[in-house]
C-alpha cells in the first residue's frame, strides 16, 4: 500500500526579481527536508521537484519531525 504525506503546508515567498527568492526557497526545501519533509519549490510557472518522491520520506520521529509533511515553497512578485 503506498502512503502518501498526511500534512500539508504552503509557504510563500515573495519578493522583487534578482532579490534572491529562489535562492531562498531552495535553501528552506533542504533544511525542511533534512527535518523529513518531502518538498518541492513553485518558481514563478516552473516547478522544482525534489529528487525523492513523497513515500521515501520518513515517518515521523524525533530525528524526522516534518515526516509524514508535503510543504510547496512558492516564490511570487509582489501585487
Amino acid at each position: 500500500m503506498e502512503t502518501m504525506p498526511k500534512y500539508g503546508l504552503k509557504i510563500t515567498i515573495e519578493g522583487k526579481q534578482g532579490h534572491g527568492k529562489t535562492i531562498a526557497a531552495k535553501a528552506i526545501r533542504t533544511l525542511l527536508e533534512g527535518m523529513g519533509a518531502w518538498a518541492c519549490v513553485k518558481d514563478g510557472d516552473e516547478i522544482i521537484w525534489d529528487h525523492k518522491s513523497p513515500k521515501e520520506t520518513p515517518r515521523r520521529q524525533p530525528d524526522y519531525l516534518l515526516g509524514d509533511t508535503e510543504i510547496v515553497i512558492q516564490t511570487k512578485y509582489p501585487e
